[in-house]
């Protein structure tokens, strides 16, 4: 099953870009070259790459975008965990070296997550080509993988369009599900209206 219809006229020229756009607007509308923390006191740097969830691969992900990482640093993001709160001592300097660098981190991040998300619909028998539609839902995945669980998949499975768009527009911060910026915000309002969802 799938929706009826997708949409693929683009704000910004393709699904890959209208993605990395929502995920700028829900994490931070500019880059932060320097390491920060979010409202949750997690060390984040670019646009919301949070260090912690993604410490499997921070390391490699730090260097492949151009970042030079001392042996302090890498033993810091080595010892992070999930009750880590603040930036670490050795790691209050990290940087990255250009906006560049941070929209590069960001499509690692996407990247690291887009095999769960098409392998969750899959499994599901729901089909989501790149869309605007699809573009909402990722977003909405990398925020919080576990929104998925409920109503949401049981409509998007039936293919029930109307249900889908009241899932996200009314239900996405039920239930204790704490989205970086609600669904109902602006931003992802916005992203509704785009999507022709709302």
């Amino acid at each position: 099953m799938s929706l009826n219809s997708t949409h693929e006229d683009y704000l910004y020229g393709s699904y890959a870009l209208d993605l990395r756009s929502l995920l700028k607007s829900a994490e931070n509308a500019a880059a932060d070259l320097s390491i920060d923390e979010d409202s949750e006191h997690r060390a984040v740097i670019g646009f919301g790459y949070d260090l912690i969830a993604n410490r499997d691969v921070a390391i490699e992900d730090l260097e492949a975008v151009g970042v030079v990482l001392t042996a302090a640093q890498i033993a810091a993001i080595n010892a992070l965990n999930a009750n880590t709160r603040g930036i670490p001592a050795a790691l209050a300097g990290l940087a990255l070296p250009n906006a560049a660098a941070a929209n590069a981190l960001l499509d690692r991040a996407i990247s690291a997550r887009t095999l769960d998300f098409d392998t969750f619909f899959r499994n599901k028998g729901v089909v989501l080509p790149d869309s605007r539609e699809k573009a909402v839902l990722m977003s909405m995945w990398y925020q919080l993988p576990g929104y998925f669980g409920g109503e949401l998949t049981k409509d998007l499975v039936a293919g029930n369009r109307a249900e889908v768009w009241y899932q996200i527009r009314y239900q996405s911060a039920a239930g204790g599900h704490r989205f970086r910026v609600p669904i109902r915000g602006p931003i992802c309002r916005s992203a509704l209206v785009r999507c022709r969802l709302e």
